[in-house]
């Protein structure tokens, strides 16, 4: 499990490559099940935590551009 935090900068791109992708997405969060070959792209301020809470392996490919610079803000976990 990622740490549950908004970036206020940095959009984060995510491509699920193997397993399902469970996200929390909002300040009041909404729980996402995504499935290999999905893709989100997650906007600047939008609070996030990724984990994965099934058996199988996950991989994912992540990309965030601009680079992060530390400006991060961590939430408390989504249980």
């Amino acid at each position: 499990r990622g740490k549950r935090h908004i970036d206020p900068v940095q959009e984060e791109v995510f491509v699920v490559l193997e397993g399902t992708l469970t996200v929390d997405l909002g300040k009041d969060p909404v729980r996402h099940e995504l499935p290999r070959g999905s893709v989100l792209v997650v906007q600047p301020g939008t609070a996030l935590q990724l984990r994965n809470a099934h058996e199988e392996p996950l991989a994912l490919f992540i990309y965030g551009a601009p680079p992060e610079r530390g400006e991060a803000t961590f939430l408390p976990d989504v249980e």
